[in-house]
Formats: C-alpha cells, sequence, structure tokens
C-alpha cells in the first residue's frame, strides 16, 4: 500500500521488535481471530491503562499472523510522530481525522487485506461516535480488525453506545502477581511497592513519578473520553463542571481511596490487622492520654486535612458518583461484596469492599501519606494522644501497609477466580471485632474455607487466634457452613500447626498468588498448594 503521510503512520510490521513471552489475556485475541467474529461485524479492542502491554500485544498477534502469511496492514495513530510532537510543543493539538482512517481501510479493501491493526485508535477524533462503522461496514466487508487505545474509558463507553455488542473488549489494566513474575521476573515485595504495570522501571519508583502517571492513565484517559465525545456524556458532566473541576475531582476521589486505605491499614477500624502500629505505640507510652477511639479519629482528621482540594468543586454527590464508576470502568477499582451470611437461599449483604488493583500506586501513596501525617506539623498531634516513638511507628505502619496490600491481591485474586461457585469475602462478627480476612464459601454445598493473612515470615499465635476461636468458629458455622479448613498465608515456608480446632496449615502468599489463578475450584487449589 502506498503511504500517503498524514497523521495515521503505516508500519512495516517486519520491523516491529516484538516480546516472546506473552500475557494470559493473549488467548483471548487469539479466540476473537480463529472465531472469524472479525468477519462477521465485530471488531477487537485492546484497551487498559498506560504501559499494561496493548501495544505489545498488538504487535505479537500483528507479527504472528503477519508470519502465517496472511496479508495485514499495521496503522499507528500515535501522537508521538515528529510533526505532531513540533506542533504539540507549540501548544497545537492534532488529532487524526477519521475520514483518513476510512481512505485507507477503503483502499486496504481494494487491494484485499485480510487483518488491520490500528494503535491508538482512541487519538482519531470522534472515534467513539463514528466507530461502528468499523463494525458495520468495515468488518462485514472481510476486514478483522483489532485495536488498541490509551483513553481505554473511551471503549467502554462506545460499547454503552454506538458499538454495543460490537466490540470484543480485552482489558490490560490489571496485572497479577503471577503476571508480574512470569513475564519480569520479580518477586512480591517488589509486586507490592511497584507492581501495576508492565515497564522494567516503574511509573510508582517515586512521589512525582507517581502523579505524573495518575496524570496521564487516569486523569487524562476520563478527561479526553468524556470531554472528548460530549454526546456519549450521560450526566452531561462537560455542561455542567469546567474541565479544570473534572480534573479536581478525578484527583480527590483518588486520592480519597487511597486515603481510606491507609486509615483501615493503620488504625483498629482494620480487624484484619490488630497489631495496628498506633495502638502497639500508644502501649509502650507513659500514659494512656486518650483512648483508641480517639487516637484513630485524630489520624482520620490529620489525613482528611491532608486531602483538602486546591480547587473548591461544588459537584453533586451522583456526578461524583459517576466519576468513580468511571474509576471502575478503567479497572482501577473492583468492588466486592462481602456477607454477614449465606445461610438459606437469600444471603445477607453487609457492605461493599473496594480494592485498587494497582499494588504500586497504592504503597506510593500510602508511605507518602505517612510522612506527610508523621511530618512534625502533624505528628505533634499525635504525640498527645500518647504517642513517642516516631520511627518505631513509621517502620510498624509500613509493615502494615504492606500487609493491607497483600491480603487485598488475595482478596482480588481469588475472587476474580472463583466468584461464579463460591463466595469470597472477609468474614467478621460486629459485636467483638473479630475477623477473618478470606473466606472461601462454596454456594451449593456451603462448604467454607478460612484463610488469615500476615505479612511476616514467621509464625506467630495472633496468625490463629481467630482461626482457633470455638465460640467464633460456632458463628461461623451457623453463619455460612461447616469449616472444612484453616489456613494462614504469610511470606514464609510451608509450615503447620496444631490446634485444639485440628491442623492448621501456613501457605507462601507467592504460592498461593502464583497457583489462584489458574484454578476454578478450591480442591485444585490446595491440591497446589500442598
Amino acid at each position: 500500500m502506498d503511504e500517503k503521510f498524514k497523521q495515521i503512520r503505516i508500519v512495516d510490521i517486519d520491523k516491529l521488535d516484538v516480546y516472546q513471552d506473552k500475557r494470559n489475556c493473549y488467548s483471548e485475541i487469539e479466540n476473537f481471530v480463529n472465531s472469524h467474529k472479525g468477519t462477521k461485524g465485530q471488531i477487537c479492542t485492546i484497551g487498559g491503562l498506560l504501559s499494561t502491554g496493548k501495544t505489545v500485544l498488538l504487535n505479537q498477534i500483528a507479527k504472528e499472523l503477519h508470519a502465517k502469511g496472511h496479508k495485514c496492514l499495521y496503522l499507528s495513530c500515535s501522537d508521538e510522530y515528529a510533526n505532531i510532537i513540533q506542533d504539540r510543543d507549540n501548544n497545537v493539538v492534532h488529532r487524526p481525522e477519521i475520514e483518513e482512517l476510512y481512505g485507507l481501510l477503503d483502499q486496504a479493501i481494494k487491494e484485499d487485506y485480510k487483518y488491520i491493526f490500528i494503535d491508538e485508535i482512541t487519538f482519531i477524533k470522534d472515534f467513539v461516535g463514528q466507530g461502528n462503522v468499523l463494525s458495520n461496514y468495515y468488518a462485514n466487508q472481510g476486514l478483522n480488525i483489532i485495536v488498541t487505545g490509551t483513553d481505554s474509558l473511551s471503549f467502554i463507553l462506545a460499547t454503552q453506545d454506538c458499538l454495543m455488542d460490537r466490540m470484543k473488549l480485552i482489558h490490560t489494566s490489571y496485572v497479577s502477581f503471577a503476571e508480574y513474575n512470569r513475564l519480569l521476573g520479580k518477586g512480591f515485595d517488589d509486586y507490592i511497592q511497584f507492581g501495576g504495570t508492565l515497564k522494567d522501571e516503574s511509573p510508582y519508583k517515586d512521589r512525582d513519578a507517581t502523579r505524573e502517571y495518575t496524570g496521564k492513565a487516569i486523569v487524562k484517559n476520563i478527561i479526553r473520553s468524556v470531554c472528548g465525545n460530549e454526546h456519549m456524556d450521560p450526566q452531561a458532566l462537560t455542561l455542567l463542571y469546567s474541565e479544570e473541576e473534572l480534573v479536581s475531582t478525578i484527583h480527590r476521589c483518588v486520592k480519597q481511596m487511597h486515603q481510606d486505605f491507609l486509615v483501615s491499614a493503620i488504625t483498629r477500624n482494620n480487624g484484619a490487622f490488630e497489631s495496628q502500629p498506633l495502638h502497639l505505640g500508644i502501649n509502650n507510652t507513659r500514659s494512656f492520654l486518650y483512648s483508641r477511639h480517639m487516637l484513630d479519629e485524630q489520624i482520620e482528621k490529620s489525613l482528611a486535612v491532608l486531602n483538602k482540594n486546591k480547587i473548591k468543586v461544588n459537584m453533586m454527590q451522583e456526578d461524583e458518583e459517576v466519576i468513580k464508576k468511571f474509576l471502575e470502568d478503567l479497572d482501577l477499582v473492583l468492588t466486592i461484596p462481602t456477607y454477614l451470611s449465606v445461610k438459606g437461599e437469600n444471603p445477607v449483604r453487609e457492605r461493599n469492599m473496594q480494592i485498587i488493583s494497582q499494588a504500586g500506586i497504592v504503597y506510593c501513596h500510602a508511605t507518602d501519606l505517612l510522612k506527610l501525617l508523621t511530618s512534625d506539623e502533624h505528628w505533634k498531634n499525635l504525640e498527645v494522644c500518647g504517642l513517642e516513638n516516631k520511627e518505631k511507628f513509621i517502620e510498624k505502619a509500613e509493615r502494615e501497609i504492606k500487609g493491607a496490600i497483600l491480603a487485598n491481591h488475595l482478596i482480588y485474586d481469588t475472587y476474580k477466580a472463583l466468584h461464579e461457585n463460591y463466595y469470597v469475602t472477609k468474614i467478621s462478627r460486629n459485636s467483638d471485632g473479630k475477623e477473618v480476612n478470606l473466606a472461601i464459601v462454596d454456594k451449593q454445598s456451603k462448604d467454607t474455607y478460612l484463610f488469615e493473612v500476615g505479612y511476616s515470615q514467621y509464625k506467630a499465635d495472633n496468625q490463629v487466634k481467630n482461626l482457633v476461636n470455638e465460640d467464633f468458629n460456632n458463628y461461623i458455622e451457623e453463619s455460612f457452613g461447616k469449616i472444612k479448613g484453616r489456613y494462614v498465608i504469610y511470606t514464609g515456608e510451608k509450615d503447620s500447626v496444631e490446634s485444639a480446632l485440628g491442623e492448621i496449615k501456613f501457605f507462601s502468599a507467592e504460592l498461593f498468588l502464583k497457583s489462584v489463578v489458574n484454578v476454578n475450584n478450591v480442591e485444585n487449589l490446595l491440591d497446589l498448594l500442598n
């Protein structure tokens, strides 16, 4: 095909650099290709946050099909080419016209191309509004079309309107520890601090890098997707609020999630970790000036001050909920239900648990907030509550942050793998605060498996105390089902201890996270762990 360069660039597939290792979702792309749905009115879209492998996946499938002798055309709409960068530096923003894409596709049909790969299609003007032409016309003309886009919320909006069931959407945003370890060869400590993307140099390496990544991958993703497609804006946010107000609200919602996480990790409100550093610190002080409740309140007040917006936005609650829903659509947040009871025909829901999928961004924001919280200005408010040893407090708090991230990702991966046939939940008893970090309950038999989680390589009594509490175990069997096994997930090696209620096995967190993504029932999971 003759290249008439405007803004959409024709790429020589032979010159593509391709990684050999593939993400798990690559099989979904292969299934799309082999199903021939691409010639029956569907397109395949690969969407996700920055640096999660979208273009790599596109390059891999393009290279594979090209090597098999198929006639393939690879188009790039990226804004990283010299003529666009020059204008952008002069505050001139260029976005390719969709008519230019149509012209290239018309030519591809005439020249009998079979596979079309389009990188960064969301940069094209009004892709969401006119994207159905790709499926309704060009796919029906015999083209198999596979596209990527950094503004991945645009794909979600398109599935709700013009593309509906005519798009196969493949998500790349969530990178499990199992994939992170397999593709990058890095361990769990590295995953906790830097995990979430597939870059060798993590965008979460420090505060400034994290802010830059958040701005590009999350905030601009939402703003460009919504503001660039006003007719797709379900709440007319772009008419009610300025872009500056929307940006400020997105930042505040993200910061609030991290603040809530930190409060949960280091105060008594987090029943999962009863060795909270605040209360360990206060027990070592000369006097008990404030109750634990008052101390937790002081922490929350201090963090609330740190999260104040520079720009005051009077956004209606329902509009803010739309922003939060966008964060879920981007796979930044997973909402998981928790239960008070699953006995009987109607399980009793307690609340929804929200887990942020990017471990690195959580760790960076949480430790950054911790530094601010323990700065001279705010530490004095904690000292009057009885805390004295700042260094010891910080050390314990950082350990609790890592432990909370570990627990969240165990629940996240287990829920994704097993939720169709099992309840995957925390179990809490409000009357005394006793809790099990993770329970897996068979929806049919109600067989129940209990897991406590600890960020420690050593066995300790406090790791098993709720698992061996007879009264709490009776409560669980009355509200959930027969307990079939009790386990501790920690960072040490496989081990076990005997208790009055039976054997409690200790399993490696790394092994659990590598195993659970490959199973669809508890029996297979336990076989892999044993």
